[in-house]
């Protein structure tokens, strides 16, 4: 579930009473996260299968680099509910949003930081060679990708 900043709100909502934005799209936008934030409350206690969280193990391998078992990426997306959430519901990484909240799981926990995306101008060997290291410093294994 995305949420915004507070300062990216306060200008949403200062640009819609200024007239400035459609107002529609502007409530549009806060229905979509009224109910992503529904559909993860109904879903709180979805659980991946084993194959589910195999599946995450692998794309997070492939983009990464982090080599975890379930067990791992268990404990790991305990802390990031809406990737273990999606994940049981769509019933492994098929979606493409699953694969990028598992992605930005790993990112965030390994890196500490949300993940890159295309067109933020980063150096992505460096990153993931920073992401890496970190995940060798708190005990993981690591394969070169």
């Amino acid at each position: 579930m995305f949420i915004n900043k507070a300062k990216n709100l306060d200008n949403i909502l200062n640009n819609k009473e200024k007239g400035i934005v459609d107002t529609d799209q502007v409530d549009f936008s806060f229905q979509l996260h009224r109910n992503a934030a529904m559909f993860e409350l109904d879903n709180q206690d979805a659980k991946p299968t084993t194959e589910n969280y195999q599946e995450a193990a692998c794309h997070i391998k492939e983009t990464t680099g982090v080599v975890l078992s379930v067990e791992q990426v268990i404990r790991i997306l305990n802390l990031f509910p809406s990737a273990r959430i999606k994940l049981a519901v769509y019933k492994g990484c098929s979606d493409s949003e699953v694969r990028e909240l598992v992605y930005e799981a790993a990112c965030g926990f390994f890196a500490g930081s949300e993940a890159p995306t295309y067109g933020d101008g980063i150096n992505m060997d460096r990153y993931i060679a920073h992401l890496q290291t970190q995940a060798k410093v708190m005990g993981y294994n690591v394969e070169k990708i």
